[in-house]
């Protein structure tokens, strides 16, 4: 639903010893996420689905994220990190009545909403990431670095049945998800370009490529990120950065047929801080706010995107 990584992506400098172990602790919280939809169905007082006139689905998500990671150097270019998620998801829905209806169609069209969304907070673990990653440096000047990690996630966090099935059939459906219900492939490359006078110059990636259904016959969207900014360092304890991120979705897919609640493209402005306390903590702050953004379906819920708010804090042990 949103990128994973980008402009807080942490890289471990080259003269650390060996068998240093890191613990971050990463809160993430998005604002007020909007979806919805045109719809012509309710349902009625004897569970049944019936016509109504056209109104529309309306869709609200605030989102809180608290993801824990450990990673450790086993030598001095390669370290595996472990990440573990935890996900609040404060969802509230409504309907706005489009044409001219009657009592008795909108106690219908409130039926039908409450199927598909309602008003309420969920909450779960998310997929675990398990990550090996190797570092370069002195690759085109004395000072660069670049980092490259693949890995898995893991199937942890809770999924749901086909929400459209269950929709067709006038039942009660959630479409939130917490995971992909799958082993999912998972890569991301991180360089950093130093300049004179404290300036530095990251480009970073990141992705998930599911490629096979879970058990309920969802095929998960694939979902890459992209970064590219300046850091600015006036002292050596303290870094500010500007830069922009991108997010792509494709569309999932629930036994070959299309889940319109998914694909997006979004762009976001970026902004971040490093504060560093000794050798052993460092603290992480990283707000991004999208400046233009395309839903590739404008028949689902797929969620526009909105202001997200980043800390981390950092320990080495």
């Amino acid at each position: 639903m949103v990128p994973r990584g980008g402009t807080a992506v942490l890289v471990f400098e080259k003269d650390q010893p060996f068998s240093r172990w890191q613990v971050r602790l990463q809160y993430l919280q998005g604002f007020k996420f909007q979806g919805g939809h045109e719809e012509r169905y309710g349902v009625d007082a004897n569970g049944q689905v019936i016509a109504v006139p056209l109104h529309k689905h309306k869709v609200s998500l605030d989102f809180w994220q608290i993801e824990l990671a450990f990673s450790t150097w086993f030598s001095r270019f390669w370290s595996v990190e472990v990440r573990i998620p935890y996900e609040i998801k404060d969802q509230k829905a409504s309907i706005d009545v489009v044409e001219a209806a009657t009592e008795e169609e909108v106690q219908a069209m409130l039926r039908n909403g409450y199927l598909h969304h309602r008003t309420k907070v969920y909450h779960g673990l998310g997929d675990v990431t398990l990550l090996l990653r190797r570092q370069f440096s002195h690759l085109g000047q004395q000072k660069d670095l670049l980092l490259v990690g693949v890995g898995f996630l893991l199937p942890t966090g809770e999924i749901e049945p086909d929400p459209y099935t269950l929709g067709d059939a006038g039942q009660k459906h959630l479409h939130i998800q917490f995971g992909t219900g799958t082993f999912t492939p998972w890569g991301e490359v991180y360089y950093v370009l130093p300049f004179e006078g404290n300036l530095a110059a990251e480009i970073g990636a990141s992705g998930r490529f599911p490629f096979y259904e879970n058990r309920y016959g969802f095929l998960a969207p694939r979902e890459v990120s992209y970064f590219l900014g300046v850091l600015y360092s006036p002292v050596i304890s303290f870094r500010i950065g500007v830069g922009c991120l991108g997010f792509y979705q494709s569309f999932g897919y629930w036994s070959g047929r299309k889940d319109p609640n998914t694909g997006i493209l979004a762009h976001y402005a970026t902004g971040k801080l490093q504060l560093t306390v000794g050798a052993s903590f460092s603290l992480w702050v990283d707000i991004r706010f999208p400046f233009a953004q395309e839903v590739f379906s404008k028949e689902g819920d797929a969620f526009e995107q909105n202001l997200t708010f980043s800390v981390q804090l950092v320990w080495s042990l």
